[in-house]
Order: C-alpha cells, then sequence, then structure tokens
C-alpha cells in the first residue's frame, strides 16, 4: 500500500510539518503536488459544476479551495487505480499520533475486502464494530464524519468514486461522507492515529455563504431530509445483506459486536 500526502508544492511549512512526522514513525511516503482551485478550469478535472446543487448541499457558494482540494483527491484516485494498488491519503496539515504506523499495517490487511477506511478522528458521527484487528477496532459508520485528512482507499472505491464525482456539486469530504450516494459503505479503524493540526486553522477552505430565499431554504430543509430518508435505508439494506434471519439473529450479533466497541 502507498502512502502519499497532498500538499501544495509550494507549502514548504507543511510539506516539513508531514514529511517530520513520517520520517520519525519510519514510513516511506511521497508528495502529490496538489491542484490550485483557479486552475480547474483549465485543466478540465470535472466534466460539469453544477452551482445549484452545491449551495443546496452546503448553504453556502464554493472557494477556489475547496475545488482544488476535491480535484488533488481525484488526481490521487486515478493514481490509485493506475498503479492498481491501495493507497492511503494524507492532507498536509494531519497530526499523527498514537501507533501510526501499527495502524496502517493494519489497514493495508484490511483495505482490499472493506475498501475505504479512515483514520482521522471524527465528530457527530456513529459507528458500529465489524472485526476486532489486534489492538484496534474496524468499525462501519451509520453515520459519517467530515474530514479527509487521512483515510486508505482500494483501485476499486477509487474508480468508483471517479465515476461519481465527474460533477462538482460538493466538497470533496461531503461526497464521501454521503456514502448512500456513491455505494460505499464507510469504515474507521480505531483508536484514530490522526487529527488536523493548527496548521488547519490557517486555511480558507469555505466559500462565503449569501442570504436565502424562503424558498432556497426551504429546499435546503428538503435536501437535507432527504439525506436522513436515504441514509437511514441504506443502513437498513446493509443489517439486511449482512445478517440473515433479521431481526432475531442479527439482534444477537450486535450485541455481541457492541461488546467490542471502544
Amino acid at each position: 500500500m502507498r502512502l502519499s500526502v497532498i500538499s501544495l508544492s509550494d507549502a514548504h511549512a507543511r510539506r516539513e510539518h508531514a514529511a517530520a512526522q513520517l520520517d520519525a514513525a519510519g514510513i516511506e511516503f511521497d508528495f502529490l503536488d496538489a491542484v490550485r482551485g483557479e486552475d480547474i478550469l483549465a485543466d478540465e478535472s470535472f466534466r460539469s459544476y453544477d452551482a445549484t446543487r452545491f449551495f443546496l448541499n452546503t448553504g453556502r457558494l464554493p472557494s477556489n479551495g475547496e475545488l482544488g482540494c476535491f480535484a488533488s483527491h481525484r488526481l490521487l484516485w486515478r493514481r490509485c487505480v493506475e498503479i492498481d494498488e491501495p493507497v492511503l491519503v494524507l492532507e498536509d496539515d494531519v497530526e499523527l499520533h498514537g501507533d501510526f504506523r501499527a495502524a496502517v499495517e493494519e489497514v493495508a490487511r484490511h483495505i482490499g475486502e472493506y475498501g475505504f477506511i479512515r483514520l482521522q478522528e471524527e465528530y457527530r458521527a456513529s459507528r458500529f464494530p465489524v472485526v476486532r484487528c489486534g489492538r484496534f477496532t474496524l468499525s462501519r459508520y451509520r453515520k459519517a464524519s467530515y474530514g479527509t485528512a487521512c483515510y486508505a482507499i482500494s483501485p476499486a472505491v477509487a474508480r468508483s468514486f471517479i465515476a461519481r464525482s465527474g460533477c462538482f456539486r460538493a466538497p470533496v469530504d461531503l461526497f464521501i461522507k454521503n456514502f448512500w450516494e456513491h455505494g460505499q459503505p464507510l469504515y474507521a479503524l480505531t483508536p484514530y492515529t490522526a487529527s488536523l493540526s493548527g496548521l488547519s486553522r490557517l486555511s480558507a477552505m469555505h466559500g462565503r455563504r449569501k442570504r436565502r430565499s424562503t424558498r432556497i431554504t426551504a429546499l435546503r430543509a428538503a435536501t437535507k431530509t432527504g439525506w436522513y430518508a436515504r441514509r437511514w435505508l441504506f443502513n437498513a439494506v446493509q443489517i439486511y445483506r449482512e445478517f440473515p434471519g433479521w431481526p432475531g439473529k442479527a439482534r444477537a450479533r450486535l450485541l455481541q459486536l457492541a461488546a467490542l466497541d471502544d
């Protein structure tokens, strides 16, 4: 499994920060030169841009930073497909902690089966344990979190993400978070071994908000309500697939797995 750090070519302080941590962990890596948002139109990173859908998804307008960030992740997904090898993706403002090397080794063992594994800490998320991995636990998200500072992805999932993200209509972390839209269950390896460093506060990533009309407010509410319904349905279908004989056998299995949760 290859490890790549997304970073602007002239972000010297950020590159030094990421390199120092990975060198200390004894992990080989390379840098992927990030795409600048203002260059998106020139390099045709996306087939199209849906401004209305972006606004309904986020309640604001996009920034150049969000465009560049998504394009950079798509570039790394393409590399993953081209080399036909899983990739552990890091952003250059990541902070590593705990036994990150051991976490990487566990991810390398399981990424082929599970497709997408997050190592970055979360907030306002919900998950349940699937399997114990040594000192770690692999869990599947019922509700995922924002953030793309550290995750692993398989070639099959990278190919699927590329196919479903040709139209820019959400930030990359929202695209990934909404698993009911791209159809890929999302997994986490806990305890988490990555988080955002103080460098993340220096990034002006989000676009500006604009005043909403009553109609737009209603459409935004309808969009979010649709998310909740589709997330519930996706999770229900996954439960039926994973636990034949629901609810009896599945309930017993879920109670057993709950004992693994950290």
